[in-house]
């Protein structure tokens, strides 16, 4: 199955994933439908084709072009960013060190470079932290074998998938109250709503 990159911006995010999460959830990015003014999106859906958006758009006084829900409206496919079978490899925050080191953010681990993982323009002498999205594949080390993928609305999220993803709960908060509280530090106030992806089962496979 081919390798799939996906960028980590959040530390605490890849030291759940390095301590044994299981379950990774991300928000679904809408496509953009350019040719239609005020698109309203109800949902993602599966049939045997793939996986797709249901949207309308209003009507002058509020009525719809059809009844939400209904699954009969306009479509368009999308692809998620993983599949059942893809190997997930995790980009995070790093930099390069002197004597060709390279160092992780989120836990401060080094190690060496090998001479076929010197890339150009390689900069040895720029110590500042790099973004995940500059990271290449050979240089991370997070690899998952992604076990299933699924779309629900984020508040459909159960519990367990939350403690799966890291969030093991405590006295006073449970893992889906732990989640919330991350959530919307890392994608704003009002980011607890709408639809995500929900990649669980997964597996740590080698970098070989």
């Amino acid at each position: 199955m081919p390798d799939r990159c996906l960028s980590f911006r959040d530390d605490d995010e890849v030291r759940r994933l390095l301590a044994g999460a299981s379950v990774v959830v991300r928000p679904v990015q809408w496509p953009d439908i350019s040719s239609r003014d005020n698109v309203n999106f109800r949902g993602v859906f599966q049939d045997e084709v793939g996986w797709w958006v249901d949207w309308y758009v209003p009507r002058i006084g509020g009525t719809f072009l059809d009844p939400p829900g209904t699954g009969h409206g306009p479509r368009t496919y999308i692809k998620p960013p993983l599949a059942p079978g893809d190997i997930l490899v995790g980009r995070e925050a790093w930099r390069v060190m002197i004597a060709l080191y390279i160092e992780y953010r989120a836990d401060g681990a080094h190690r060496q470079l090998r001479g076929d993982e010197v890339f150009w323009p390689f900069r040895p002498w720029d110590s500042s932290w790099r973004t995940p999205q500059t990271m290449l594949a050979a240089l991370a080390r997070i690899r998952r074998r992604v076990g299933s993928v699924e779309a629900v609305e984020i508040g459909e999220v159960t519990n367990a998938d939350w403690f799966d993803a890291g969030f093991k709960g405590s006295e006073i908060a449970t893992p889906t109250e732990q989640a919330l509280a991350w959530w919307v530090t890392r994608y704003g106030p009002d980011s607890w709503s709408g639809w995500v992806w929900v990649f669980s089962g997964l597996e740590e496979v080698s970098g070989e």
